[in-house]
């Protein structure tokens, strides 16, 4: 084992750099970080430019960055790491057999402010706000740096200080424009709809997840705390085998918010996922999403092409010779074939190159999408954790050969649990075989508006059939359901089978007729 010495008025950068080449030199297999505080400055950072699933592409400053690493444990005791600036804290790539566990994430800048109205009138506010910042030519600045609020765009969140919930119609958008300072406050063109004085101010993009498992497999977090971050807490993309333990995004001391986006993402992975004993909080976007990808498919002369079509699904490929692909109508989301491919070519960031090993079936036209299809597929494990506010959804799920989500406790102002499928916006594939939601709380889940329920399975197509079904199978067992606005516990949409059975449904039905 090597151990850290904390020094705590040092750059940690140069400590962790050091450790891991003395790891490296001596085929060390652990680094530790004893019980402190660990602050982390740009100095030392490796510079990438790295594409990541539904966040943003730039070139990062990557203090713990791992690439081809194996057989690695970074383990802290209850160690707090400050990153201080635009940093990438984790970054791993093409690695396997790696653990982290018993640190906590922070940063000493926030990439979207807590606020306090202390005035307002007709079109405008005054907010008191927990963080640094400057008015130049009328727009908002907070870091020196050419992606600063890169977006054009403030967006106010109202939520409630006392139990953490986002406010229904309680949503702002406005063009960092004509922003003022008025004395020590800042000034918004915002007319109030609300009493409540309490507001989150996203003012960045999605640069800087806390960790990214890119390529990688059998990979282990365990006992970490995610305090802050501007993206996600987690995201694994085009890796198999991932076990999230204890890992939470919660609010630090003295806060109400945790991440700006995800608690947790996962995009295009597989062999097995578990994420059992987690809490996610206070985030400005899902609690879970675990996704694969659709991408367009064009043919142009005897070229083959898969285009990404979402611009936070540039240069995430990893398609790998002998793959098969499995080609899909778009406005139907009917898939017809399934095809091997020879070879994929590296094209752009957003253009691909494949070589069948088979013929396109007369069916294909050009435009039509495909989505890769993994040996083994994906099996999802999601068992009791706790999932709060999370401004949008608790659990997105799609591309899950089997599902297993049991003894969760979900608060949410969207749908506690979304089974959805997209080949048009998001393009985020795709459909579940076999699902099992069992011994779940679903604690007033869609308490922003009659329209969301805890359980949806709503993939989006634009034109359906009769004779076709998206998802699977789904089992619904054991739940206890305390309804909020909506009359019903459960949607149904393009099931082919759906089995429920001593459910608990506290203020309304479990589903109507019609939505079998």
């Amino acid at each position: 084992m090597i151990k850290i010495d904390n020094f705590s008025n040092s750059n940690a950068t140069s400590l962790w750099l050091d450790a891991l080449q003395k790891a490296i030199n001596t085929n060390d297999n652990e680094i530790f970080f004893p019980k402190g505080v660990y602050n982390f400055y740009a100095d030392g950072t490796t510079l990438k430019h790295c594409f990541i699933s539904n966040n943003d592409e730039s070139v990062k400053n990557i203090v713990f960055y791992l690439n081809g690493v194996k057989n690695l444990k970074i383990t802290g005791d209850d160690a707090l790491f400050i990153f201080h600036g635009r940093l990438s804290p984790f970054v791993l790539e093409n690695c396997s057999n790696i653990k982290i566990s018993g640190i906590s994430v922070d940063f000493s800048q926030r990439f979207a402010f807590e606020a306090r109205v202390v005035d307002c009138g007709k079109n405008f506010c005054c907010v008191d706000v927990d963080g640094s910042w400057k008015i130049e030519n009328g727009k908002l600045r907070v870091f020196d740096d050419g992606i600063d609020n890169m977006t054009g765009k403030l967006i106010c969140n109202t939520f409630n200080a006392a139990n953490g919930e986002i406010l229904a119609d309680g949503t702002y958008h406005i063009l960092n424009e004509n922003i003022q300072q008025k004395d020590r406050y800042l000034r918004l063109p915002i007319n109030l709809r609300h009493d409540e004085k309490d507001f989150f101010i996203r003012h960045q993009a999605r640069h800087t997840p806390a960790f990214v498992l890119d390529r990688s497999e059998d990979i282990e977090l365990e006992n970490i705390n995610i305090y802050h971050a501007e993206g996600m807490g987690v995201v694994g993309q085009n890796s198999c085998n991932l076990t999230l333990c204890h890992v939470n995004t919660i609010p630090g001391e003295g806060k109400n918010l945790s991440v700006t986006d995800d608690a947790v993402h996962f995009s295009e992975c597989h062999g097995e996922l578990v994420i059992k004993n987690c809490t996610f909080v206070q985030t400005l976007d899902d609690a879970v999403n675990i996704h694969g990808m659709y991408r367009r498919m064009r043919k142009i002369g005897d070229a083959l092409l898969l285009e990404a079509c979402h611009f936070q699904q540039f240069g995430l490929w990893d398609g790998r010779d002998g793959d098969t692909i499995e080609l899909i109508k778009c406005d139907t989301m009917k898939p017809y074939a399934e095809l091997k491919v020879k070879s994929f070519f590296p094209g752009t960031r957003q253009l691909y190159c494949v070589e069948l090993a088979e013929n396109l079936p007369p069916e294909f036209e050009d435009r039509d999408v495909a989505r890769i299809i993994r040996k083994g597929g994906m099996t999802a494990c999601i068992d009791n954790n706790f999932m709060a506010n999370n401004m949008s959804r608790g659990i997105l799920l799609s591309g899950c050969d089997k599902g297993v989500i049991s003894n969760n406790k979900i608060h949410s102002p969207g749908h506690g649990i979304y089974l959805s499928g997209d080949a048009n916006y998001w393009y985020e594939s795709g459909p579940n075989k076999e699902i099992e939601i069992c011994g779940n709380h679903f604690d007033r889940c869609g308490y922003n508006s009659a329209e969301t329920y805890p359980i949806t399975v709503e993939p989006i197509i634009p034109r359906k059939l009769d004779d076709f079904k998206y998802h699977g199978k789904l089992t619904v067992k054991n739940n206890t359901f305390d309804l909020s606005k909506s009359e019903y516990a459960l949607k149904t949409d393009s099931l082919r089978e759906l089995r429920c059975s001593d459910n608990i449904v506290n203020g309304g039905r479990l589903l109507p007729e019609k939505w079998l």
